[in-house]
């Protein structure tokens, strides 16, 4: 799962201005959903604070096929460093879905942790 998983950010990688103030894909989220469908999304970096996260672009995609329930992520900075999802986005990916605590994060390729160990303490519990 790993490796598919990489490749396919890394495919997807690669920060590109697309305006003097905005850029895309300097952050990229491959999401893998209980029906083994991928879907990636890259970030959007904008000056002004209205960008969006990798993952969140990715959840986007996801929900256009009614889908919530994610198996596996990976996310990839700058085209090099594995990274885990941010707070805002460990949020988005609970609340989308209680079962997503259940979401293999890669960090590395023998490095797999659950969303709930990196959102241990829930404010509704």
């Amino acid at each position: 799962m790993y490796e598919n998983m990489l490749k396919k950010a890394l495919e997807y990688s690669g920060e590109k201005q697309v305006e003097k103030h905005a850029s895309i894909g300097e952050v990229v989220a491959v999401l893998v959903t209980k029906s083994g469908k991928e879907y990636v999304g890259k970030s959007m970096k904008i000056t002004c604070s209205l960008g969006m996260c990798a993952e969140a672009s990715a959840i986007a995609n996801m929900i256009n096929d009614d889908e919530t329930e994610i198996n596996d992520m990976l996310v990839l900075y700058n085209s090099v460093k594995i990274i885990p999802p941010c707070g805002r986005c460990r949020e988005l990916l609970y609340q989308l879905n209680h079962k997503n605590l259940n979401c293999n994060v890669y960090l590395a390729e023998n490095d797999v942790v659950k969303l709930r160990d990196l959102l241990p303490i829930r404010w509704d519990e």
